[in-house]
């Protein structure tokens, strides 16, 4: 078995990463923080009397506040 550095077996690995990724067919997911927020906008939007445009704005601010 032939010794590498540490550094070059760092980087044999990364490179080598998306291949094996590919070749076992998994899939990465990306999950947007922003998503379940818009939903609730459009239940806003659906069942309530308030306009979604003028909460809106409230949200994100609050969202921005958090994160």
């Amino acid at each position: 078995m032939p010794q590498f550095e540490p550094q070059e077996a760092v980087d044999l690995v990364l490179s080598q990463e998306l291949l094996l990724m590919q070749m076992l067919y998994y899939h990465l997911t990306v999950h947007n923080p922003y998503r379940p927020l818009e939903g609730l906008l459009i239940d806003i939007k659906v069942s309530c009397a308030l306009d979604a445009v003028y909460v809106a704005p409230c949200m994100w601010n609050l969202l921005s506040a958090v994160l």
